[in-house]
């Protein structure tokens, strides 16, 4: 039985890896957390993070289209515990991929007039909610039931009405978010 390798570098970063022996396929998956308790710490910086992941799918949208027609998938999500990303596909191309990626990420600037749009479509998104399948409904409440912290849809349409929702809060929150992370990094295939 192949065991995961962690190897700790220092106290932001943890590096976990598990090489494929068995059946030798030449495709890798990355996941990469970057927790933060702050990003779930209110209905506010809920918001805040999961525009902040919408605007930024969008912005590599086309280049993500390319990539997928290489073989190459990438997806990002923020969690309760912060941003989430995995990448995988074919192995020969992700370290350059990956490199790609966390440039864009970087150096990722929100244009205004998206901003709006996708502001305007996540709060029709959480108003609609309501009028969800009945069993999507009572799963969803049993999750909120049972989770220790969790921001219903009416916190977060709330949170949504006050002023704070602004670029420059996005910003802040993001940049935060990217200084004082832990980082943990999985790889699973062939290396």
């Amino acid at each position: 039985m192949n065991i995961c390798n962690n190897q700790t570098y220092d106290n932001f970063y943890r590096v976990w890896h598990k090489q494929d022996n068995e059946f030798l396929k030449p495709k890798m998956f990355i996941g990469i957390d970057l927790s933060n308790p702050i990003v779930y710490t209110d209905a506010l910086n809920c918001n805040l993070t999961h525009l902040f992941v919408a605007l930024f799918k969008d912005s590599i949208n086309e280049f993500l289209y390319m990539a997928e027609l290489a073989g190459l998938r990438f997806n990002i999500s923020n969690t309760t515990n912060g941003i989430s990303m995995l990448i995988s596909g074919y192995s020969d191309k992700q370290s350059k991929f990956l490199e790609t990626i966390l440039d864009k990420l970087f150096k990722f600037e929100i244009d205004e007039k998206r901003f709006d749009i996708m502001i305007e479509s996540y709060l029709r998104g959480l108003k609609n909610f309501s009028a969800e399948q009945p069993f999507q409904l009572v799963i969803y409440y049993l999750a909120v039931i049972l989770t220790e912290h969790a921001c219903t849809k009416k916190e977060l349409i709330d949170a949504m009405s006050c002023e704070c929702i602004v670029l420059t809060n996005i910003v802040k929150l993001i940049h935060f978010i990217f200084l004082f992370s832990g980082k943990h990094w999985s790889f699973k295939g062939l290396l």
